[in-house]
């Protein structure tokens, strides 16, 4: 039997040991980790066994219809203080308030600071070009190629205008 094993059987063997099984009994026999955590259970029933219910005030229930007799007599309150009440006293978590007043603060934060970057980086933007216009200021710039370029022109020209004419 593996300790995975033996986890589940650990109840059993803390409530009616006389009844669990042989092979639960040889791993707890071999195994001091199975062993501790048995001994832990039994000490912690044991605590539980000591505990006592405290005795409740004999004035309790007279003290709660006299609480309960003057909230009614009250009335009810207004909106703004059921909602103090609520957040104050309520069972409900303030984990979803505190939630959205994070989300606002963060886009609030955010907004902010983007406009903040926007302000400061007034760089100018450099529009990537494309291959064929670097292509043509490179030849711009470039005079010996450009007649070479003309030269092609021309020879190409005075050669399509002879197989034009012969057609």
């Amino acid at each position: 039997m593996t300790c995975r094993n033996m986890k589940s059987n650990l109840e059993e063997m803390l409530l009616a040991p006389d009844k669990a099984s042989q092979a639960a009994r040889e791993h707890l026999a071999a195994c001091p980790g199975c062993r501790r955590e048995l001994a832990e259970m039994q000490a912690t029933l044991a605590l539980l066994d000591e505990w006592h219910a405290p005795q409740v005030n004999p004035y309790f229930s007279v003290r709660m219809q006299a609480l309960l007799r003057e909230e009614q007599a009250s009335g009810r309150a207004g909106w703004l203080e059921r909602l103090r009440m609520r957040m104050l006293l309520g069972n409900r978590s303030p984990r979803p308030v505190a939630a959205v007043a994070l989300a606002i603060l963060l886009l609030i934060g955010g907004g902010t600071y983007a406009g903040i970057a926007t302000l400061t980086s007034r760089q100018a933007v450099v529009i990537p070009k494309s291959a064929t216009l670097r292509d043509l200021q490179s030849l711009d710039q470039n005079a010996e190629v450009f007649q070479q370029m003309n030269a092609i022109d021309q020879y190409d020209g005075g050669a399509n205008a002879a197989n034009a004419g012969s057609m």
